[in-house]
Formats: C-alpha cells, sequence, structure tokens
C-alpha cells in the first residue's frame, strides 16, 4: 500500500484489488467483449473517440 500511496494511487482501489481478485472481473469482460467487436488482435491499441484506430507501439 506504501507503494501505491507513492505512486499516487487510490489505496482504496488498490487494496480491493488486492484482497479481491474478481473486483474488476465485470469491467475487464466487457473490455474483451468491445475488442472483439473492434476487432483488436493485439496491444497497444488505443481508441480515440471511438472514431480513430491505432495500433502498434
Amino acid at each position: 500500500m506504501a507503494l501505491a500511496n507513492e505512486a499516487g494511487l487510490d489505496e482504496k482501489a488498490v487494496r480491493k484489488i488486492v484482497e479481491d481478485a474478481h473486483a474488476y472481473w465485470a469491467e475487464f469482460e466487457n473490455d474483451k467483449v468491445e475488442a472483439s467487436k473492434l476487432q483488436i488482435t493485439g496491444v497497444p491499441f488505443f481508441v480515440i473517440n471511438r472514431k480513430y484506430a491505432i495500433s502498434g507501439g
């Protein structure tokens, strides 16, 4: 938690993730579905304003 604080992260959010590995599972699944719809097959991949897509580093 000290490192999370030092990095400027929200301690409550970090603690939630550390204590519950499935805390953000629904959001993760939603992101996977969206990536599939956009035919994203690799990372990094950036979508800007749901209009522009940039693939690669």
